[in-house]
């Protein structure tokens, strides 16, 4: 769950300060976590009631290639395996870099200002991008009970990730101070060692597309299909119909990605609405609806001695995930107004 989203985490920390955003990565991953963990007791729960049946948000890279051409299918370990020694290679490169004549963290704010934390928080959730593959993690488990606990397939996996990331933010703010950029790639030398790390992380982000899309088309793609091929199509153009959807998909993508020169306005934007939901706002509203009802039955069936307990279970689960809530919904506006009050004031300035 490393991704190319962690070079940005200086730039967090310039925002919202070298220590606000190095404890902030902690609180906002091992909340993360703690959601992820919501969502895969919710789907190994409603699996069991369905008859052990595999619940996605999406399928990932591997159902991509068992679902693309036949002679791709035989790739799909070789560009797993390829993305994360790509990955290792370019963070082991960048972070021996930044190590080597860091500032004094002492010349370095602790902390900057309500918007500067409110925008911090939106690049730091715009890192952790596994929400939406977790649950696809959890079904590719020989045995998916492995996925929980203390010492768990999740809990290692994030605890790691999270490590990651606070000693990227840190360092690459340490290094480059005020003068970081929306990515610690833009700040990194031009040689050709360097040079090669960026073509390194294209090829990182280009199977990473493939995860990031096929979520995006198995949500959207049926109804668009059933749509053109009842209004204007056989249905027999429904696979080329498919390729010219992802191929515009892929386009917009690429336009939005030239059309805007700074990531360092545009990050907390995405990171203060999409991140906000689906990592502290989807995973509690699923939990309540999943486990309340079976709560409220068990409350129901009780002997006097039991309801208390259960009553108590009851009121502390919905407690936690309203916290859970409402720190969602307070963060998405605040760093809504937060995000569009930078943009505005940059490009008034300008």
């Amino acid at each position: 769950m490393i991704g190319p989203g962690c070079l940005a985490l200086p730039a967090a920390f310039k925002q919202a300060g070298l220590w606000t955003g190095f404890i902030m990565v902690f609180c906002f991953g091992l909340l993360n976590k703690y959601c992820m963990l919501q969502l895969v007791n919710s789907s190994q729960y409603l699996s069991r009631k369905k008859g052990d049946a595999k619940l996605d948000f999406g399928a990932v890279a591997y159902e991509a290639f068992d679902n693309s051409f036949e002679r791709c299918k035989k790739f799909k370990n070789i560009a797993n395996a390829i993305g994360n020694v790509f990955m290792i290679t370019v963070l082991a490169v960048v972070f021996q870099y930044l190590v080597q004549d860091s500032k004094h963290t002492s010349e370095l704010p602790w902390i900057t200002n309500f918007n500067g934390v409110m925008s911090a928080a939106g690049s730091i959730l715009y890192a952790f991008e596994g929400q939406s593959i977790v649950l696809v993690m959890e079904n590719k488990l020989k045995h998916p009970e492995d996925m929980c606990g203390q010492v768990g397939v999740l809990s290692t996996g994030m605890n790691l990730v999270i490590i990651v990331y606070a000693a990227c933010g840190f360092f690459g703010f340490a290094k480059y101070g005020s003068e970081v950029k929306g990515s610690i790639t833009l700040d990194l030398p031009k040689t050709v060692e360097f040079t090669t790390v960026k073509v390194l992380l294209i090829i990182i982000v280009f199977f990473g597309s493939l995860i990031q899309f096929y979520v995006i088309i198995d949500m959207t793609w049926p109804t668009i299909r059933r749509f053109l091929t009842t209004k204007f199509f056989s249905s027999k153009f429904a696979f080329p119909l498919e390729l010219c959807y992802r191929a515009i998909l892929v386009t917009v993508t690429m336009v939005i990605a030239i059309a805007i020169p700074n990531l360092e306005e545009i990050i907390p934007l995405v990171g203060v609405t999409a991140g906000m939901s689906m990592a502290f706002f989807y995973p509690p509203v699923i939990d309540t609806i999943t486990f309340l009802p079976g709560l409220l039955q068990k409350y129901k069936r009780a002997s006097e001695d039991q309801k208390f307990k259960v009553k108590i279970s009851i009121i502390f689960r919905l407690f936690r995930n309203g916290c859970l809530i409402f720190v969602a919904c307070f963060g998405c506006i605040a760093g809504l107004n937060s995000a569009i009050r930078d943009l505005i004031n940059t490009h008034s300035s300008s």
